[in-house]
């Protein structure tokens, strides 16, 4: 991540995750919480942050960033990391907690049962709005995403449908110079990273830095975009 950090763009997120110090701590946390959650489930999800425990160094003040655990889920307290300013001025580590959060999104479900190998077609989807219930903390499929992919395994009817019961057409092709983000607390880290994998919206890739030849990888968030995980 210091590799990356050197070579691409730094600029301060300046969304409500993190620029209003005013109020309390435990709102803002929650606010970041919700801004972290939107960014990996898409920007028309509705977020809704509600009890949040956390534990914190003394001295955090002002504004506050946070980082989702990788394996969180909806459907359960989502944990993560606190990052504020240290006595140097510059962003670091001073907490953790967990948070119960709410969304409500377009997301798509099975019209009826659907065997695996199924290339699947517009009668065997519907698209609904609300709370997918326990699914990966990252952006569903909707239905005009999921015309023509294929189905991984057996589907019940009603059935939440996510990247990993479906093979999606690449979103990033193996060669193709995309945008690469990177959020360490209120930080965004944002340049340009070669793609070593094809991969759909979702998908995990290897991704690396022309320059540097240093490889990472990195969370596919649409066409042409990335996110870089941390290692």
């Amino acid at each position: 991540m210091r590799g990356l950090l050197a070579l691409l763009l730094v600029a301060w997120t300046a969304g409500p995750a993190s620029a209003e110090p005013a109020g309390s701590l435990e709102s803002r946390v929650a606010a970041a919480v919700a801004a972290q959650v939107r960014a990996r489930m898409g920007a028309d999800a509705q977020v809704s942050v509600g009890h949040v425990e956390m534990a914190v160094r003394s001295g955090l003040s002002g504004s506050v960033g946070v980082t989702l655990a990788p394996s969180a889920r909806l459907g359960a307290p989502i944990e993560f990391g606190i990052i504020g300013a240290g006595a140097s001025g510059r962003g670091t580590w001073m907490g953790r907690g967990r948070a119960d959060v709410t969304v409500s999104v377009p997301h798509a479900v099975t019209a009826r049962t659907i065997t695996r190998g199924t290339v699947l077609a517009s009668a065997d989807v519907s698209e609904v709005i609300g709370p997918p219930g326990n699914v990966p903390l990252q952006r569903l499929p909707t239905i005009g995403k999921l015309s023509g992919a294929t189905l991984r395994r057996d589907a019940a009817d009603g059935e939440v449908l996510t990247a990993m019961h479906v093979v999606l057409p690449p979103a990033v092709r193996a060669g193709d110079v995309v945008t690469a983000r990177a959020f360490i607390g209120p930080v965004e880290v944002i340049g340009e990273l070669t793609v070593m994998d094809s991969g759909a919206e979702g998908a995990t890739v290897r991704v690396v830095n022309r320059e540097s030849k240093k490889e990472m990888r990195a969370r596919v968030v649409r066409s042409g975009v990335v996110e870089v995980l941390h290692e």
